[in-house]
């Protein structure tokens, strides 16, 4: 059987087994939607992003240790502030005049315990705006992000590490 007759066997065998449309052409798929974004205050990162980090999805950083992952989500959090909870688009200052509570908002997850709050602090992230946990287990943070996430009071939440997450058996 050629390729492309395999792929369709892939697809449908996957898409059934599923009883799903899980699988398919990507192209014919896509549905051209609007997704806003918010500045990363880096041109160069903004134009590789698209535009900006896009809001209302999850992003995976992923590089070596000290390799600037950490600084990405700490602006990612001061830039948020520069933008309106309610609408998503950029703060004037004639708009934070009338609604100053309408600035965005990040929760900070620290797992490691590494942050270094004097510095998140000297790069912007403003502490009497902003939220941050420091956290121990995995489960503790599922249950503070899902919590974060119904409540949506915040904007940006980051989960500084994924690879520091370990279960509560495991830290016991």
């Amino acid at each position: 059987a050629s390729r492309s007759e395999r792929l369709k066997s892939f697809e449908s065998e996957v898409n059934e087994s599923f009883q799903l449309d899980l699988v398919g052409n990507t192209r014919q798929r896509m549905v051209k939607r609007k997704v806003k974004r918010f500045s990363s205050n880096s041109l160069s990162l903004d134009i590789s992003l698209g535009g900006g980090w896009p809001q209302g999805r999850i992003i995976l950083i992923c590089g070596p240790e000290g390799g600037g992952k950490s600084e990405l989500c700490t602006q990612a959090c001061v830039s948020i502030e520069n933008y309106s909870h309610e609408t998503g688009n950029r703060l004037t200052p004639e708009h934070i005049e009338e609604k100053p509570d309408d600035k965005g908002m990040a929760l900070y997850c620290d797992i490691e315990g590494t942050a270094d709050l004097t510095w998140m602090e000297h790069k912007g992230f403003n502490f009497d705006h902003h939220s941050y946990a420091s956290l121990d287990y995995t489960e503790q943070v599922i249950d503070v992000v899902d919590t974060a996430i119904e409540q949506g009071v915040f904007d940006v939440i980051v989960v500084d590490s994924l690879a520091a997450m370990s279960p509560l058996t495991e830290v016991n």
